[in-house]
């Protein structure tokens, strides 16, 4: 294992979440070597473009990134990487949101063979070895969802961000232009879209008589199937 190196990634590919905002920290450190492991050419090309360490997941450098690393870095899961390839890293989860429901190993089987093979998987290859937590209330529920005895107790980078001062914290983000408007960012529903949960057509009639705008941040995994006047 080369000492320092740092492999960065997220579940999505994209440059984002808590995973980007500690990558863009990292830059900082003299003692880590952060680089940003991605299957999407374009986030590689944007990240070299503004000076930063980034490789195609599926390239023979990343692969060799990833095996030589000391450390791997991720908010979900280690699909960037190959699941098994940073065995003997230290692998940290950031995660990415609040324990509303039971999640990953937590999740019961009913039954169903496909669940119970991909827990089994979870243990084998997923595993973290360190998983950051905001609320010490939740580390017993944490540590037994991901199978990991070690926690850490600290706040999302994602959301520390907004009383630090990180060069390239701006990257991708979108400012809002609109003067009025209220944010919406709903969890992650499984098998089920969106609009079949809340009645967006009634709540963009209910902006539009508002002269309000609903900014709508949905899970990255939720289908969205219609536009609307008042919602974006």
């Amino acid at each position: 294992k080369k000492e320092g190196l740092a492999v960065f990634g997220t579940s999505s590919g994209n440059f984002a979440d808590n995973s980007k905002y500690l990558f863009l920290e990292m830059q900082e450190e003299q003692e880590i070597s952060p680089v940003w492991i991605s299957p999407d050419q374009d986030v590689i090309n944007m990240l070299r473009e503004k000076g930063f360490r980034a490789d195609k997941s599926d390239s023979i450098k990343a692969k060799y990134l990833i095996l030589r690393s000391e450390i791997a870095i991720f908010d979900h899961a280690l699909r960037d990487f190959d699941s098994w390839m940073p065995l003997g890293a230290i692998k940290l989860n950031l995660w990415h949101g609040f324990p509303l429901k039971t999640i990953r190993t937590g999740e019961k089987p009913d039954g169903k063979l496909l669940r119970l093979l991909s827990n089994k998987y979870s243990n084998l290859f997923f595993k973290p070895d360190y998983f950051l937590r905001t609320d010490k209330k939740y580390d017993k529920f944490y540590r037994d969802s991901f199978n990991t005895a070690k926690t850490v107790h600290a706040g999302y980078p994602r959301n520390d961000v907004f009383n630090q001062d990180i060069e390239g914290k701006d990257i991708l983000a979108t400012e809002i232009d609109q003067e009025n408007y209220i944010v919406y960012m709903p969890t992650w529903r499984e098998d089920k879209k969106l609009d079949e949960i809340v009645e967006l057509e009634a709540l963009d009639n209910i902006f539009e008589s508002l002269k309000y705008t609903l900014i709508l941040k949905p899970h990255p995994y939720t289908e969205i199937d219609k536009e609307f006047e008042n919602i974006s």
